[in-house]
């Protein structure tokens, strides 16, 4: 049994390379997809020679947000339809944002069997709060998650505007997650995971180094060796705070910007000595 992930195609990696381990996702799909001895290919393949007999997406995407278009979700469907694939789909309405950790499948009958045989072992159910709470925001009116979506987006908005003024590279602006998946510049000497050390350290300010959302393929290293640096280049902001929170961070991280306009983490004293 083999996987396809399908992941967005505005990712700048994906032309340079035939390996895809290029593009970021979550650390669970890889793990899953390597089980079944799966795949890793970009949407744009799905028609050309690739033997499977299931796909794997999920939109929105993690970590970048990006939310599949209708006319992407029909080269999907029409890739199935053509080759009689199974869809594993992992979504939710691009309107909302995640967080609830609260969801349902939809599946044949034989499918769905299979699905609670599992979820009973691993999970039982989801705590029964969650479940109240779930069924109350679905009874709510739609204004509320238009109003939902319009304080997100506000919030998103501040934060790359203050992500990008101070010298990071914001390629992808989320439209269905809470997440900004923005890389450091191209003149930055620490890596990753150094960079959210110090910014910790020195402005108490908690970010996620981007790394973690990277795979490798061992088969494909084999026939094209790459250059896996550029996966310490990234680091993850959640904007699903309070404005206070979001403004007292903005003030922390304001007072480590140098006469340039630049974070000076960007030039750790400890990478440079």
């Amino acid at each position: 049994m083999q996987f396809i992930n399908c992941f967005p195609m505005e990712n700048r990696h994906n032309a340079q390379t035939a390996s895809f381990s290029m593009l970021p996702d979550r650390k669970i799909y890889f793990e899953f997809i390597e089980l079944f001895t799966g795949t890793f290919v970009n949407m744009a393949l799905l028609y050309h020679s690739w033997k499977c007999t299931d796909i794997l997406w999920h939109s929105p995407h993690n970590p970048t947000g990006k939310v599949f278009t209708k006319d992407e979700l029909e080269t999907v469907a029409g890739a199935c339809h053509t080759r009689d694939l199974l869809a594993i789909t992992d979504e939710f309405s691009g309107s909302l944002f995640p967080g609830w950790r609260v969801g349902w499948a939809v599946a044949s009958a034989c499918i769905a069997s299979a699905i609670r045989n599992i979820h009973i072992k691993l999970t039982d159910s989801a705590p029964a709060p969650f479940q109240e709470a779930a069924l109350t925001a679905l009874r709510s009116p739609l204004e509320y998650f238009e109003l939902l979506r319009r304080d997100y987006e506000s919030r998103r908005d501040y934060t790359v505007k203050l992500l990008s003024g101070v010298g990071f590279q914001v390629q992808f602006k989320p439209e269905g997650s809470f997440f900004l998946f923005v890389e450091l510049p191209e003149n930055c000497v620490v890596s990753d995971v150094e960079f959210v050390e110090e910014l910790i350290k020195q402005a108490g300010v908690v970010a996620v180094p981007g790394c973690g959302f990277f795979h490798r393929n061992l088969y494909v290293d084999k026939l094209f060796p790459a250059d896996y640096s550029y996966q310490k280049r990234y680091i993850r902001f959640a904007f699903c705070k309070s404005d206070a929170t979001l403004a007292a961070a903005a003030q922390k991280i304001g007072e480590l910007v140098k006469s340039s306009g630049l974070l000076k983490l960007f030039h750790s004293d400890r990478k440079m000595q």
